[in-house]
């Protein structure tokens, strides 16, 4: 049994020292969708959704940007997909979560659109949701988030 006096909570910091010489720091998209898709679901249930979302939320909203294409180049560089904006509309490209998926009736890049609005919410200093619109799992080609402010 371990003391709990020396047990530390995990930081993004932590989680981003890799050592691992040989093989790197990528994995394959299929398993970190089994994990996502099957796995949390099966754990879970469908409300899995919500718990990515804010785990979303919370990862873009301790994002030290303070620009929005600095964040934009983040999402393309750590392989999340490629995104872009328009008016209030932010689409990903090739999402880590969802692209080349058969249609399945609902959308499932929870984790995308929480990442988004944390990010926006800390940006712009006040209330943003993240509504997906547009999802492989509906039949798109791409993910298609609605920005939606509160004062």
């Amino acid at each position: 049994m371990q003391n709990n006096s020396n047990v530390k909570k995990l930081e993004i910091d932590d989680i981003a020292k890799i050592n691992r010489p040989t093989l790197g720091n990528e994995v394959s998209v299929v398993i970190l969708r089994v994990i996502r898709h099957l796995t949390l679901e099966e754990i879970i249930g469908i409300g899995s959704g919500g718990i990515l979302y804010r785990a979303g939320k919370n990862i873009g909203m301790s994002l030290q940007f303070d620009e929005l294409d600095d964040f934009l180049d983040w999402i393309e560089k750590s392989k999340i997909g490629i995104p872009e904006v328009d008016g209030n509309f932010v689409r990903i490209y090739e999402c880590v979560t969802c692209s080349g998926i058969s249609y399945i009736g609902r959308t499932v890049c929870h984790f995308e659109g929480g990442l988004v609005a944390g990010f926006l919410e800390k940006l712009w200093n006040k209330h943003v949701l993240a509504k997906e619109v547009k999802c492989f799992g509906l039949g798109h080609d791409v993910c298609e988030f609605e920005i939606i402010t509160k004062d």
